[in-house]
């Protein structure tokens, strides 16, 4: 197979969408990260993608009523202190 390619993540980014989705007090969209950050929508799939991979923030069990596919998708920040 082919090896994937993996970005490093960028510090100041990654805690401004962190701190978007800590302060929320509940999982939110890529938009609503976006809208929070001031970033485009492309750039917080992104960097929430990154933050997924990294194990920081999981994708939420439950979706936005209304919506369909990836805009319905909600994340939040993993509790590493859960067990």
């Amino acid at each position: 197979g082919t090896a994937r390619v993996t970005r490093p993540i960028q510090t100041a980014p990654a805690l401004s969408t962190l701190a978007a989705l800590l302060s929320a007090g509940s999982p939110l969209t890529a938009a609503e990260v976006a809208l929070a950050t001031g970033c485009p929508r492309a750039t917080a799939h992104r960097r929430i993608r990154q933050l997924r991979r990294a194990g920081y923030v999981l994708q939420a069990v439950k979706v936005r009523h209304g919506m369909r596919g990836p805009s319905a998708r909600a994340y939040a920040v993993v509790d590493k202190n859960r067990r």
